[in-house]
């Protein structure tokens, strides 16, 4: 990662200790003065909404979630999903569910079965905000 200029890591996990967290941190090379910019579950930047549900209907709670998110003109949601499928049954149901309502190019699914020229595309799209849903 260091050999492609990579700085910037995002990890992700609900059940991480401080012992583990201490092994990553010194794997990824981690520096002891660079470790405040680790996010623990106490503060989170005050653009990013963190949900946590347990629903019967995932897809129709996902869907009030993003229509609640539509409020805001500048809106963009990461949607994270345990399995490439999924991905894609989400992005499929969005685009569906939406159609009229938003510009069914601006929902995308992204994973790691996408062809790197696949991927790269998106995420040009993402960086330049026409890609609101991913």
């Amino acid at each position: 990662i260091r050999q492609m200029g990579t700085l910037c890591y995002l990890g992700l996990t609900a059940t991480i200790n401080h012992e583990d967290l201490n092994d990553i941190t010194k794997k990824l090379g981690i520096e002891k003065e660079k470790e405040e910019s680790i996010i623990g579950h106490t503060s989170l930047p005050e653009n990013i909404n963190m949900n946590v549900l347990y629903v019967s209907n995932k897809l129709n709670s996902l869907l009030e979630i993003v229509e609640k998110g539509l409020k805001n003109v500048n809106h963009t949601m990461l949607i994270f999903c345990r399995q490439r499928l999924t991905t894609e049954t989400v992005s499929s149901f969005l685009r569906t569910k939406l159609r009229g309502i938003v510009n069914s190019n601006s929902i995308e699914c992204y994973h790691a079965g996408l062809s790197s020229k696949m991927r790269e595309n998106i995420q040009v799209k993402f960086k330049k905000d026409f890609v609101k849903f991913l």
